[in-house]
Protein backbone atom coordinates (compact mmCIF):
# COMPACT_ATOMS: atom_id res chain seq x y z
CA UNK A 1 0.00 0.00 0.00
CA UNK A 2 2.95 2.45 0.75
CA UNK A 3 4.52 1.67 -2.72
CA UNK A 4 1.56 2.22 -4.38
CA UNK A 5 1.11 5.70 -2.78
CA UNK A 6 4.39 6.58 -3.74
CA UNK A 7 3.86 5.37 -7.04
CA UNK A 8 0.79 7.38 -7.51
CA UNK A 9 2.21 10.79 -6.42
CA UNK A 10 5.24 10.07 -8.60
CA UNK A 11 3.15 10.17 -11.85
CA UNK A 12 4.42 11.70 -15.08
CA UNK A 13 2.85 14.59 -16.42
CA UNK A 14 2.50 13.83 -20.72
CA UNK A 15 0.89 15.61 -22.81
CA UNK A 16 -0.28 14.35 -26.29
CA UNK A 17 -0.57 17.00 -29.16
CA UNK A 18 -1.94 15.79 -32.52
CA UNK A 19 -2.57 17.27 -35.60
CA UNK A 20 -4.70 16.33 -38.61
CA UNK A 21 -6.84 16.59 -41.36
CA UNK A 22 -8.50 13.26 -41.98
CA UNK A 23 -8.51 11.50 -38.01
CA UNK A 24 -5.45 9.17 -38.15
CA UNK A 25 -3.40 11.24 -35.88
CA UNK A 26 -5.90 11.92 -33.53
CA UNK A 27 -7.10 8.20 -33.62
CA UNK A 28 -3.47 7.53 -32.99
CA UNK A 29 -2.69 10.23 -30.29
CA UNK A 30 -6.16 9.35 -28.37
CA UNK A 31 -5.00 5.50 -28.71
CA UNK A 32 -1.51 6.71 -26.87
CA UNK A 33 -2.88 8.42 -24.42
CA UNK A 34 -4.71 5.86 -23.35
CA UNK A 35 -2.42 3.14 -23.09
CA UNK A 36 0.35 5.67 -21.46
CA UNK A 37 -2.89 6.42 -18.58
CA UNK A 38 -3.01 2.23 -17.94
CA UNK A 39 0.71 2.29 -17.47
CA UNK A 40 0.38 4.92 -14.74
CA UNK A 41 1.24 8.21 -16.56
CA UNK A 42 -1.10 11.52 -16.39
CA UNK A 43 -1.59 11.96 -19.64
CA UNK A 44 -3.73 13.99 -22.02
CA UNK A 45 -4.66 14.49 -25.35
CA UNK A 46 -5.03 17.96 -27.44
CA UNK A 47 -5.37 19.64 -30.62
CA UNK A 48 -1.99 20.90 -31.29
CA UNK A 49 -3.59 24.70 -32.02
CA UNK A 50 -4.81 24.66 -28.31
CA UNK A 51 -1.54 25.36 -27.50
CA UNK A 52 -2.40 29.08 -26.50
CA UNK A 53 -4.92 27.87 -23.99
CA UNK A 54 -2.55 25.36 -22.04
CA UNK A 55 1.57 26.64 -23.40
CA UNK A 56 3.20 23.29 -24.46
CA UNK A 57 6.08 24.97 -23.44
CA UNK A 58 5.09 24.38 -19.74
CA UNK A 59 5.00 20.71 -19.95
CA UNK A 60 7.63 18.41 -19.05
CA UNK A 61 6.92 15.54 -21.62
CA UNK A 62 5.42 16.99 -25.08
CA UNK A 63 4.42 14.04 -27.61
CA UNK A 64 3.36 15.15 -30.82
CA UNK A 65 1.25 13.13 -33.32
CA UNK A 66 1.04 14.99 -36.65
CA UNK A 67 0.05 14.52 -40.49
CA UNK A 68 1.24 16.36 -43.86
CA UNK A 69 -1.57 17.70 -46.07
CA UNK A 70 -1.62 19.20 -49.88
CA UNK A 71 1.64 20.33 -50.50
CA UNK A 72 3.82 19.92 -47.14
CA UNK A 73 1.25 22.15 -45.63
CA UNK A 74 0.13 21.63 -41.65
CA UNK A 75 -3.69 20.12 -41.33
CA UNK A 76 -5.90 23.35 -40.33
CA UNK A 77 -6.13 22.29 -36.59
CA UNK A 78 -2.28 22.54 -36.54
CA UNK A 79 -1.33 25.46 -38.45
CA UNK A 80 -1.58 28.13 -35.51
CA UNK A 81 1.35 26.00 -33.57
CA UNK A 82 3.41 25.46 -36.67
CA UNK A 83 3.50 29.18 -37.73
CA UNK A 84 4.28 29.60 -33.80
CA UNK A 85 7.10 27.15 -33.50
CA UNK A 86 9.22 28.52 -36.61
CA UNK A 87 8.97 31.96 -35.24
CA UNK A 88 12.75 33.01 -35.20
CA UNK A 89 11.90 35.85 -32.24
CA UNK A 90 11.39 32.93 -29.77
CA UNK A 91 14.60 32.36 -26.93
CA UNK A 92 16.14 29.47 -28.12
CA UNK A 93 15.16 28.13 -24.53
CA UNK A 94 11.98 28.10 -24.58
CA UNK A 95 11.17 24.37 -24.45
CA UNK A 96 14.74 23.99 -22.19
CA UNK A 97 12.44 22.22 -19.89
CA UNK A 98 10.62 19.62 -21.90
CA UNK A 99 11.37 16.64 -23.12
CA UNK A 100 9.48 15.48 -26.47
CA UNK A 101 8.79 12.93 -29.12
CA UNK A 102 7.16 13.29 -32.63
CA UNK A 103 5.56 10.36 -34.36
CA UNK A 104 4.75 11.84 -38.30
CA UNK A 105 2.13 9.99 -40.40
CA UNK A 106 2.07 10.40 -44.20
CA UNK A 107 1.89 8.95 -47.49
CA UNK A 108 5.35 8.37 -49.81
CA UNK A 109 2.93 8.75 -52.58
CA UNK A 110 3.39 13.15 -51.93
CA UNK A 111 6.48 14.70 -52.96
CA UNK A 112 5.92 16.76 -49.38
CA UNK A 113 6.22 13.06 -47.18
CA UNK A 114 6.68 13.91 -43.49
CA UNK A 115 7.38 17.87 -43.80
CA UNK A 116 5.38 18.91 -41.09
CA UNK A 117 6.68 16.64 -38.79
CA UNK A 118 10.22 17.14 -39.21
CA UNK A 119 9.59 20.83 -38.75
CA UNK A 120 7.69 20.27 -35.98
CA UNK A 121 10.60 18.28 -34.84
CA UNK A 122 13.76 20.20 -35.95
CA UNK A 123 11.76 23.32 -34.06
CA UNK A 124 11.34 21.60 -31.03
CA UNK A 125 15.05 20.83 -31.18
CA UNK A 126 15.69 24.31 -31.83
CA UNK A 127 14.05 25.75 -29.12
CA UNK A 128 15.78 23.83 -26.90
CA UNK A 129 13.54 20.92 -26.21
CA UNK A 130 15.59 17.19 -25.57
CA UNK A 131 13.97 13.96 -27.85
CA UNK A 132 12.41 11.02 -25.71
CA UNK A 133 13.27 8.76 -28.79
CA UNK A 134 13.76 9.54 -32.57
CA UNK A 135 11.52 10.72 -35.03
CA UNK A 136 8.69 8.16 -36.31
CA UNK A 137 7.87 7.86 -40.02
CA UNK A 138 4.52 6.24 -40.46
CA UNK A 139 3.79 5.74 -43.96
CA UNK A 140 -0.05 5.04 -45.21
CA UNK A 141 1.62 3.90 -48.11
CA UNK A 142 2.78 0.64 -46.60
CA UNK A 143 0.46 0.45 -43.70
CA UNK A 144 0.76 2.86 -40.68
CA UNK A 145 0.89 -0.08 -37.81
CA UNK A 146 4.00 -1.17 -39.21
CA UNK A 147 5.99 2.10 -37.66
CA UNK A 148 3.06 3.25 -35.12
CA UNK A 149 3.03 -0.20 -32.77
CA UNK A 150 6.82 -0.50 -32.59
CA UNK A 151 7.34 3.62 -31.66
CA UNK A 152 4.73 3.57 -29.18
CA UNK A 153 6.36 0.72 -27.75
CA UNK A 154 9.72 2.13 -27.72
CA UNK A 155 8.01 5.48 -26.22
CA UNK A 156 6.44 4.02 -23.52
CA UNK A 157 9.38 2.07 -22.69
CA UNK A 158 11.90 5.19 -22.42
CA UNK A 159 8.99 6.92 -20.83
CA UNK A 160 9.19 4.64 -17.87
CA UNK A 161 12.87 4.53 -17.89
CA UNK A 162 12.95 8.52 -17.55
CA UNK A 163 10.17 7.91 -14.40
CA UNK A 164 12.17 5.42 -12.94
CA UNK A 165 15.05 7.49 -13.08
CA UNK A 166 13.26 10.50 -12.07
CA UNK A 167 12.23 8.37 -8.61
CA UNK A 168 15.83 7.88 -8.36
CA UNK A 169 16.91 11.68 -8.51
CA UNK A 170 18.38 11.85 -12.20
CA UNK A 171 16.31 11.41 -15.48
CA UNK A 172 18.04 9.48 -17.91
CA UNK A 173 20.14 11.26 -20.78
CA UNK A 174 19.32 8.84 -23.43
CA UNK A 175 16.28 6.12 -23.93
CA UNK A 176 17.36 2.73 -22.76
CA UNK A 177 17.79 0.14 -25.78
CA UNK A 178 14.95 -2.06 -26.81
CA UNK A 179 15.53 -5.26 -25.51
Amino acid sequence: PIRTAIEASAAMQVRVAYGTQTGNSREIASKLTDSLNEKGFEADCKCLDQFRKTPFQNDPILIVVCSTTGNGDPPENAESFVRFIKRKTHPTDLFANTRYAVLGIGDTNYDQYQAIPRLIDANLARLGASPIVERGEADEATGLEAVVEPWMENLVQALGALKAGAGAGAAPQSPAPAP
